[in-house]
């Protein structure tokens, strides 16, 4: 069963509350569909989305909740919906009535039971678990993405907790402030093996929602190493419910560990050696916490003193670093090749590649910059945003008029836009329709779009 504790009455009565009217109904007649808007190109024999042949009236619900959010919070057309997700989602409905006919939730079952079960059903039934795709490499089975969502959704849609209290935490409910030009909202607390992911839960919520001494991108890239060291202490010692007799050997015996364990993450970084990079930041994950807890007397604490268990000598060196691999601006040929090559681009996107090249703010701050950014002084004018990196807000750099007027057709664009309620930040580069609408471009897009020129 689920962590999360639920009852048959209780999840007719929560979805069943919030599907009204047309959502309600059992057929989706299209000629019906209350947002024209959002309909997409259909194909003139598709007449009716039919729920009927879902025989699991709990799994019904669910799935026909799960089609209303997505359509009516503009994750989905009506057309993608009908051609794609809707078979996806019948097709899981009938592995649950054949495997598990009883299941009031589709969060009934655990996770990876679902999982290894579904992905044996998909190959009994000749679907591929991945496909190659076409910029090389493989992405997982839609069928698989798809049981993943529903179930991802609904655990958390049934979870009634407070966020800092779940597995992982949606930004957008923390109530803290976070960069808006990136879509990767989540911290991801599964990675830590029980007993010490509470542990490592309470240390980020004291460190980021209490006192908030670091920023939710640090979070993230603390969860992307800490999962070693506690692996490492589940293997080695098992029973162990807390860190009060972690010794010097114990961080030697961890630095050992992760040299001879391959890199995850990236791509780029997947299956490769450790380097130093990674092993430093590894072992200043561990520091960090240590320092905390004995600093706030937590109990489970080390006794030993953190500078008894690590030493300075413990960090290697950093790798010196090549130029060409970590270059951290563009070069002027660069930008050469890319303002020739503006009229190839999205004209929004080309708008906000001319004011990063002008003003030397990051992607990111650019993405982010107001709508009112400009100002009028004596001496010209000045266009005003925040570096988030180093902290400086309303910063201010001096632009010519050619900019002004280009941050002029970008205002005058989004204040005539007929989506522009959906500004609530008033960015001057924000979404305003689909799943991100309301945050700011996403700075991949634009990295995307540069890369594209190269």
């Amino acid at each position: 069963m689920n962590i999360v504790a639920i009852n048959s009455n209780k999840i007719q009565r929560k979805v069943m509350n919030d599907l009204k009217g047309y959502w309600a109904l059992d057929e989706w007649k299209i000629e019906e569909f209350p947002l024209p808007d959002r309909r997409g190109k259909i194909k003139e024999t598709k007449k009716i989305v039919d729920f009927n042949k879902i025989s699991n009236e709990y799994i019904k619900l669910e799935i026909k909740y799960y089609s209303f959010y997505s359509l009516t919070n503009e994750i989905w057309l009506l057309s993608s919906f009908m051609e794609k997700h809707f078979y996806k989602m019948y097709f899981l409905s009938k592995f649950l009535a054949e495997k598990f006919p009883q299941v009031t939730s589709i969060i009934d079952i655990p996770y990876t039971t679902l999982l290894d079960e579904y992905k044996l059903y998909l190959t009994e039934n000749n679907k591929p678990l991945k496909y190659p795709h076409h910029r090389g490499g493989e992405f997982i089975s839609p069928y698989l993405g798809v049981c993943k969502s529903l179930y991802d959704f609904f655990s958390n849609y049934y979870d009634e907790r407070p966020e800092h209290q779940k597995d992982k935490w949606n930004i957008k409910r923390l109530g803290i402030p976070y960069n808006m030009s990136r879509r990767d909202r989540f911290l991801n607390f599964t990675s830590i093996k029980f007993p010490f992911r509470e542990l490592v839960k309470k240390y980020v919520n004291q460190t980021l929602l209490i006192h908030q001494q670091i920023t939710f991108a640090t979070a993230q890239n603390i969860l992307k190493k800490m999962y070693l060291f506690f692996d490492f202490i589940v293997e080695t010692y098992p029973k162990w419910i807390d860190l009060q007799n972690l010794q010097r050997q114990d961080i030697e015996d961890f630095l050992f560990y992760v040299r001879n364990r391959e890199m995850g993450g990236k791509s780029y970084t997947k299956n490769r050696v450790p380097s130093n990079r990674h092993v430093i930041e590894c072992l200043s994950n561990v520091r960090r916490i240590i320092e905390y807890m004995q600093g706030f007397e937590w109990k489970e604490a080390p006794k030993t003193p953190v500078n008894r268990l690590i030493f300075p000598e413990d960090f290697p060196r950093r790798e010196k670093k090549n130029y060409h691999e970590h270059v951290k601006h563009v070069p002027d040929f660069i930008w050469e090749q890319v303002l020739e090559n503006l009229h190839n681009l999205d004209s929004e996107i080309a708008r906000l590649i001319v004011i990063m090249e002008a003003t030397g703010f990051r992607v990111s701050d650019v993405c982010q910059l107001q709508l009112n950014c400009l100002a009028y002084k004596q001496d010209g004018w000045w266009l005003v945003g925040d570096q988030r990196k180093v902290n400086v807000k309303e910063h201010i750099v001096p632009i010519s008029e050619e900019i002004v007027k280009i941050v002029k057709i970008q205002q005058e664009y989004i204040n005539n836009h007929e989506k522009k309620h959906n500004n609530l930040n008033q960015f001057l580069f924000p979404v305003l329709t689909g799943k991100n609408r309301g945050m700011a471009f996403s700075q991949k897009s634009v990295t995307y779009a540069l890369n594209q020129l190269a």
